[in-house]
Formats: structure tokens, C-alpha cells, sequence
């Protein structure tokens, strides 16, 4: 199965001070997104496309403890907005140009060979730009944590 990636969209007042219980519920809530590995492809694909970093962002804010694989990560609200927008920029052709020559090691050809090829790494990108939408509709940050 491998790891898999957690983000929701919430307001910076609640994460401050969350025990790990409540971070681990809150990013298995139904608001949350629960991504399968291919998290290893659309993390970097939205950071490229955004100009963000391999793993959404270079410097997100660590939350908590560890939770197997580090901390959950928290993204301001505002740099959430500038990733929103940037997203909705990016046309089919945009994401394809970056698809092409991301430099990711979880880009490597045939990583998703047996896994449904590009659409299955595709899949995790739409679901990782639903969460930065909603969350930036709503003025809020993204959390995030791989479990």
C-alpha cells in the first residue's frame, strides 16, 4: 500500500497547540483529503507548477510531533492563495510542460507502471488542488502530513 498524504483545509487558530490525537483526527476527518502514494507525484508537480518546492512548499511550518514520518505540515493561509492561483492558471498544456521535466525522484520513468501510469499520479494531483481551492476560497492554510 505505502504511505499515504493527509491535507485539509483549516484556519490557522486551530492548529496552535493541537495534541497529536487531535492533528491525526483532523486530517482523518471527511473534510480531509486521503491521498494513495501517488501524493509522490503531485507534491512535487504542484510545487513546480507554483514554484513552491518538492514537497508543496520548501518551508512548511511543522505542527505537532512526529506521526510516523515526521510532523504534520502547516501552510499559511496566504501562500495557500498564491498556490491556488497559480493552479488555476495552469491549463492542460502548463501541467504537462512541468510533467515532463520535473526533476523529482519520484518522477522516475515507469514509477506507476503497475499503478495506472500518469492517471493514477494525475488523480492525486486533483485531489492535492481541490484542497489548495477550498482552502483559499476560504482564507484558510493547508495541513498536511504523509501516514
Amino acid at each position: 500500500m505505502g504511505m499515504r498524504a493527509h491535507l485539509v483545509s483549516v484556519d490557522r487558530s486551530v492548529v496552535d497547540g493541537l495534541s497529536n490525537d487531535q492533528i491525526y483526527s483532523l486530517l482523518n476527518s471527511p473534510e480531509a483529503a486521503s491521498i494513495d502514494k501517488s501524493w509522490e507525484a503531485a507534491f512535487p508537480l504542484v510545487g513546480s507548477i507554483a514554484g513552491t518546492g518538492m514537497m508543496l512548499v520548501d518551508d512548511p511550518q511543522p505542527i505537532g510531533g512526529d506521526l510516523g514520518f515526521g510532523p504534520a505540515m502547516f501552510i499559511e493561509s496566504g501562500e495557500v492563495t498564491a498556490i491556488a492561483q497559480k493552479l488555476a492558471q495552469a491549463d492542460d498544456a502548463i501541467v504537462e510542460s512541468h510533467w515532463e521535466t520535473l526533476d523529482s525522484p519520484f518522477m522516475q520513468p515507469g514509477m506507476y507502471d503497475n499503478e495506472w501510469g500518469k492517471d493514477f499520479a494525475m488523480n492525486g494531483y486533483r485531489q492535492v488542488v481541490q484542497v489548495f481551492t477550498t482552502a483559499a476560497a476560504a482564507s484558510q492554510g493547508v495541513l498536511f502530513a504523509i501516514v
